[in-house]
């Protein structure tokens, strides 16, 4: 699949494979079938549509955020911080 500026086919998380042709045969076709299925960007190796990336991104985020909340929440107990109004 190296060397393809533009790759269209089905997306291997979602499944999605466009209005154009929900079923287009294979999961990747190359530029030359246009119009075929989503168009995919490479993300972490894989080919996948825009919308499933902008997903795995978010989540990749909200995982950073969840663990930096964490680590304040633990500071927070050690310096004695109370969690509710008395």
């Amino acid at each position: 699949m190296s060397g393809f500026d533009t790759v269209f086919g089905k997306c291997p998380i979602c499944g999605g494979g466009g209005t154009n042709d929900p079923s287009p045969g294979s999961v990747f076709s190359t530029s030359d079938h246009t119009g075929v299925g989503y168009q995919l960007v490479k993300y972490q190796g894989k080919w996948i549509c825009p919308r499933c990336k902008k997903k795995l991104i978010a989540h990749q985020q909200d995982k950073i955020n969840l663990a930096g909340h964490r680590r304040e929440q633990r500071f927070r107990d050690k310096v004695g911080v109370k969690r509710h109004m008395e």
